[in-house]
């Protein structure tokens, strides 16, 4: 990606805009140990993609599909963890870099059902995944995706009993 000419143009550009003298550096497409830090990233993306589908499916009795529309959901989940939770060697989580601010809310497993409080509503209705954003919530339900504005947990039985209660085809 670093080699593309436009990204390569923009270096350029950057670095006579402020009077810099630079030595365009650039590493070979196929050279992965250059792009050590995003390899990583992408190493354990994947490594918690493969466990929450695996979670998923010992969750639902079943296996998944490839085509299975709930993997879809997945990796934005892992994205929103990874982004929010886990601390650096600074003692910091991304969340905390990024707005100053430590994410108080708990982690929700991926297809976790919950109550929810769908944007304008009073009450709470249950709900799947979840996908929250800095200023939106994203819920799966078996209506389609809904925009929310709150959660609370399930208890174990009620969770179960939803899971049970599903219609096979959502």
């Amino acid at each position: 990606m670093g080699n593309r000419p436009s990204i390569v143009a923009l270096k350029t550009q950057a670095a006579e805009a402020a009077g810099l003298e630079a030595v365009p550096r650039e590493s070979r497409p196929d050279d992965h140990q250059a792009n050590g830090m995003v390899e990583q990233v992408c190493k354990e993306t994947k490594m918690h993609i493969r466990v929450g589908r695996s979670a998923l499916a010992e969750k639902l009795n079943q296996a998944l599909g490839d085509t299975d529309p709930l993997l879809a959901w997945l990796p934005r989940h892992v994205g929103d963890l990874l982004n929010r939770y886990p601390k650096g060697s600074d003692g910091k989580t991304p969340e905390q870099r990024r707005s100053g601010k430590q994410w108080r809310k708990p982690a929700i497993a991926f297809e976790e059902r919950l109550y929810y409080k769908p944007v304008g509503a009073v009450a709470r209705t249950p709900s799947g995944t979840i996908h929250r954003s800095p200023r939106k919530l994203l819920l799966m339900t078996d209506s389609g995706v809904v925009r929310g504005q709150g959660i609370r947990r399930l208890s174990p039985a009620e969770d179960l009993r939803d899971l049970r209660g599903r219609d096979p085809d959502w």
